[in-house]
């Protein structure tokens, strides 16, 4: 195995992981916590998304993935993330 495929394979793990998280924000709550655990839900699904942008630095510093965030396309990804909630909503009777 290469080492760009097994950090673009940590990627993925990562980005499961960062799922995983958010899913049980969403689910239990950000500050709700599992009784096994000492941290509450966001600062997991804190640690998870840093673990996520770890990859990607690695990515970009040994293999020139070259990911720079783009602040256009994230507000407009912010607008679109809107509007589908407000069809979302609409949908859901509420």
């Amino acid at each position: 195995m290469s080492p760009e495929l097994y950090y673009f394979m940590k990627l993925e793990e990562e980005s499961s992981e960062v799922i995983k998280e958010a899913s049980k924000c969403a689910l239990f709550g950000m500050n709700n916590k599992h009784p096994a655990f000492d941290a509450i839900n966001k600062e997991i699904c804190h640690k998870e998304i840093n673990d996520f942008l770890a990859c990607v630095e690695v990515l970009n510093e040994r293999f020139g993935f070259d990911f720079k965030p783009d602040p256009e396309q994230i507000e407009l990804k912010k607008r679109q993330m809107e509007v589908y909630y407000k069809h979302a909503k609409a949908c859901n009777g509420g």
